[in-house]
């Protein structure tokens, strides 16, 4: 670890010169924006999940005093939130936030006994040879992995059938 210009020039292997001191203040600089960027998306990864009780005490609040910058301050919430809540509200009259819509395939195979009975009367010498029949049968597409997980979860051992 560098602390100091000599720790510097000794980790470099070169004497204490003026271009050195201009590199390494270099160094610092570029050492200190990777630090500022790295705390940045520290923070951004770690964002607060608020509580309905608390979203509706700041929306109370706002209603009352009609000054968003005041309100924001004296939660402690970022602007942006506060406008999401409220366009939340008006949106849904109600503060509890949206479901997420989950969109591609299912991480599993939901029903396993069907998916038993379905590779014991499917033809196949490879997985990838399930995957269409399977989204024929069951409605829905998945992955090799996916198929390959299933196989795992029902006991199949590499058995392929002729």
């Amino acid at each position: 670890m560098v602390h100091s210009f000599s720790d510097y020039c000794s980790k470099i292997g070169e004497k204490a010169t003026t271009s050195n001191r201009s590199n390494f203040y270099h160094f610092l600089n570029n050492r200190l924006c990777l630090l500022k960027h790295l705390k940045q998306e520290n923070e951004l990864n770690s964002m607060r999940a608020y509580s309905l009780d608390f979203r509706q005490e700041v929306i109370t609040t706002y209603k009352q005093m009609q000054h968003k910058t005041k309100v924001c301050k004296q939660f402690q919430i970022a602007r942006s939130t506060l406008d999401e809540w409220i366009a939340l509200e008006k949106k849904t009259q109600d503060l509890k936030p949206l479901p997420a819509i989950r969109t591609g395939r299912p991480f599993s195979i939901t029903d396993l006994k069907s998916f038993e009975e379905f590779v014991k009367a499917t033809r196949f010498s490879k997985i990838s040879e399930l995957i269409e029949p399977f989204e024929q049968k069951f409605g829905y597409k998945v992955s090799y992995a996916i198929l390959w997980r299933g196989l795992k979860k029902i006991g199949w051992k590499n058995r392929f059938q002729d």
